[in-house]
């Protein structure tokens, strides 16, 4: 998905759960819960660089297994702090501890890989993005 922009980081939040409630992998109130796990424990999904890994604990009101990226056509800032600033917004929904945990050692190999990040800025369609999923993500 590309969103050219987002008034701010909770804007960008909310298109994403609608587009995964939409796509029925995550519950109604997804975006509730996910806003009361930043209360708790601040940007903890900002992984690197330009890069958000969002998720919530797997169960409850994920629906599916799933893995969505959001383009964004300009930075948002999640704080003043400048490692806070996200170009790439991944949506990571779990329905396992096990997923859970196999995606997040998925993604830590992968987002330290210089190859990956060259392919992630040079997405220009869902396509391109699937094929980089199967590359990285598909075991």
């Amino acid at each position: 998905m590309y969103l050219k922009s987002a008034k701010n980081w909770k804007e960008l939040l909310k298109k994403g759960c609608e587009k995964l409630q939409r796509d029925q992998v995550v519950g109604e109130n997804y975006y509730n819960e996910l806003l009361s796990e930043i209360e708790k424990l601040g940007f903890y999904f900002i992984i690197s660089k330009n890069i958000s890994l969002v998720h919530i604990s797997p169960g409850g009101e994920n629906l599916k297994t799933n893995l969505m990226l959001i383009k964004l056509g300009e930075q948002i800032s999640f704080s003043h702090k400048e490692h806070h600033k996200v170009l790439y917004c991944f949506f990571l929904t779990t329905t396992s501890p096990d997923d859970h945990m196999d995606y997040l050692v998925k993604f830590s190999k992968t987002f330290s890989n210089k190859e990956f990040i060259k392919e992630l800025e040079s997405i220009n369609s869902y396509e391109e993005y699937l094929k980089i999923y199967k590359k990285y993500f598909n075991d």
